[in-house]
């Protein structure tokens, strides 16, 4: 005998006052090369509305290589982010629901690191951070 599950699952868009819906992709659809083409178009979508929160920047190193970076008002500075912290940044400033339904508070590392990689992307415009925006922003007691 089968148990209908779509009734056990509350689906809410609205789950925390204040926080943005970020739909990213289902776990299992993720490696699936039948839905690479509309991964990447929910990946690029997701990157657009982390993009739009304003909150996280892009650090040019002198290398030519590109960081995801947070600023730290506590420390007056730019701390740079790896994937488990911006698996927190997610969990914290979003409401994370996948294409299934399913609302989770943290993504996936795999999901994360193909999120990772977008937002670094030139197409997403995320703001440019740097030793000047740095020094302006400590004057301002930001």
């Amino acid at each position: 005998m089968a148990f209908p599950l779509d009734g056990a699952i509350r689906q809410n868009e609205i789950r925390r006052k204040g926080n943005k819906l970020l739909t990213l992709p289902a776990l299992d659809h993720l490696r699936d090369p039948n839905r690479q083409q509309a991964i990447d178009q929910l990946m690029a979508a997701a990157a657009k509305v982390i993009a739009g929160a304003k909150l996280l920047y892009k650090w040019k190193r002198s290398s030519g290589l590109a960081n995801l970076v947070q600023w730290d008002s506590i420390n007056h500075q730019f701390n740079q982010m790896d994937n488990p912290s911006l698996c927190e940044f997610l969990g914290y400033n979003f409401d994370l629901v996948d294409t299934g339904g399913m609302a989770f508070g943290l993504p996936h590392k795999a999901t994360a690191d193909r999120l990772f990689a977008e937002l670094l992307k030139d197409q997403v415009n995320l703001p440019l951070a740097d030793w000047q925006l740095t020094d302006q922003w400590r004057r301002e007691g930001r």
